[in-house]
């Protein structure tokens, strides 16, 4: 495992331990869709691995930019690993927005846009057909755009975009989910900065570190991202790069996104105070986080191990019952979930992918084979292990085999698990945002959807009251 020793943002090298989470299967070992391997990740157990964080620590450097982000620079995403963008309706609803809002900026003159990182193209297609649509993208999902958007396959940046668009600029430049996969983040906002015209808009959405953290998000981690900004960490890295941000959303895109609007630094036709003033609230709001000290991780932390135990013993109990359970996902969180689930692991027979596993795809040596999700729908578990970033969904697709008696448990932030006794209330939570795919406003609104700050004291025990 290669450590980093230097900030991905600003090159810091002051790297502070923030949390260290039990990790029971490597990932860096996955392979991509097209090599996959008979099974999708190797047991690391053997050898105690963790999936450890650090912080660019500003008390230790003045300088220093306050990312959190993965100590080591191994375990990329392969192709294939993530869900095409159309999977999932509420995804189709954020990029929707995206298009939408950013086009909204644009005076309804004739108009370029590229997407980086478009996947399957599911961004590009809600612009109007005058708009000349654009997309990059490394993932083999790309190749099934159709005719009426150019793309490349291709990494951004790269040699082959640079000879593709030398001398093009564009009047909306997006980049959704990209971010925090980025082991160069400064270099890839200067290649995005050069395609922008002169009066043009660069939208970005990525994890939010403060939503990851009060929401006690487990599955980002388990999915080795590179990086989770906070709006301080990301308003430092636009300057640097001579962008502007003038405006920025929170959004529940796998489970805590923040999505900004940046122009070229000097350009003001933009500037809207109402804007500012929101981007003024939420600044003030993540400091009072204190995100520079080591509490709120080390909440986090403790939350995540809560989790767990409380995740294994309802397991347990659904296990009693000689239920049979499936996992929605095959990537790298559904693994840890099927470790999480402990001595009653063995009741999942079953991992649901959204590509066409091989006759012979294991999530995980000795773990449960990988099947299509018509396949599961034939076989009618009766429980359904899902990811709580996608709960809304999860409840839609499923909700007649729930009804009918099965059941669907989440493990976070807190394991609970629906019935057709309590879905329509579980259901009514994702359509108000309190746990699901609504849109938040605020932080606040956010502590208090999970109950609140918690303080951790030295050994790990959680103060009274808090």
């Amino acid at each position: 495992m290669k450590l980093i020793t230097n900030c991905r943002a600003c090159g810091s090298t002051a790297l502070t331990t923030a949390f260290s989470i039990a990790a029971s299967y490597d990932a860096s070992a996955r392979a991509g869709r097209k090599k996959r391997a008979a099974t999708r990740f190797q047991d690391a157990r053997g050898d105690a691995s963790s999936i450890d964080y650090v912080v660019c620590d500003a008390t230790v450097d003045a300088n220093a930019c306050g990312l959190l982000q993965r100590a080591s620079a191994d375990g990329d995403l392969a192709d294939g690993m993530r869900p095409p963008s159309g999977a999932y309706r509420s995804t189709r609803n954020y990029l929707r927005g995206v298009a939408t809002e950013a086009l909204e900026l644009i005076s309804g003159r004739d108009c370029a846009a590229i997407d980086i990182g478009c996947c399957d193209g599911t961004l590009l297609s809600y612009y109007p057909r005058w708009v000349e649509r654009h997309g990059v993208d490394a993932a083999s999902s790309t190749e099934s755009v159709g005719a009426w958007a150019t793309t490349i396959r291709t990494p951004f940046p790269s040699r082959e975009t640079e000879e593709a668009f030398r001398g093009r600029t564009f009047d909306i430049v997006t980049a959704v989910s990209v971010l925090e996969d980025l082991a160069e983040p400064r270099q890839f906002l200067t290649s995005a900065k050069s395609l922008m015209s002169s009066d043009g808009v660069l939208v970005v959405e990525t994890l939010y570190a403060p939503m990851l953290l009060t929401r006690a998000s487990a599955e980002p981690v388990f999915e080795r991202r590179a990086a989770v900004y906070s709006l301080a960490a990301l308003e430092r890295l636009f300057r640097d790069c001579g962008l502007k941000i003038f405006r920025g959303i929170l959004t529940d895109k796998d489970g805590g996104s923040i999505r900004l609007f940046a122009a070229h630094e000097g350009f003001d036709d933009y500037d809207f105070d109402p804007w500012y003033d929101r981007l003024a609230s939420l600044w003030d709001e993540e400091n009072a986080l204190a995100l520079r000290l080591a509490a709120p991780y080390q909440a986090f932390e403790h939350r995540i191990a809560v989790a767990r135990a409380a995740f294994e013993a309802t397991m347990a109990e659904i296990a009693q019952g000689g239920e049979v359970a499936h996992l929605v996902g095959a990537g790298p969180a559904a693994a840890e979930l099927y470790a999480w689930a402990g001595a009653s692991r063995g009741m999942i027979e079953a991992a649901i992918a959204h590509f066409d596993p091989g006759p012979d795809d294991r999530l995980c040596p000795g773990g449960p084979p990988i099947i299509s999700e018509a396949e599961a729908q034939a076989l009618e578990p009766d429980c359904l292990i899902a990811p709580v970033a996608y709960k809304r969904d999860m409840l839609e697709r499923w909700r007649e085999p729930i009804l009918r008696g099965a059941r669907m448990a989440f493990a976070g932030p807190r394991p609970h698990v629906v019935t057709s006794a309590n879905y329509a209330a579980e259901f009514g939570k994702t359509l108000a945002g309190g746990d699901g795919s609504g849109g938040p406003e605020t932080l606040r609104s956010i502590l208090s959807a999970v109950g609140g700050p918690q303080i951790v004291l030295d050994g790990g025990k959680v103060a009274a009251g808090s």
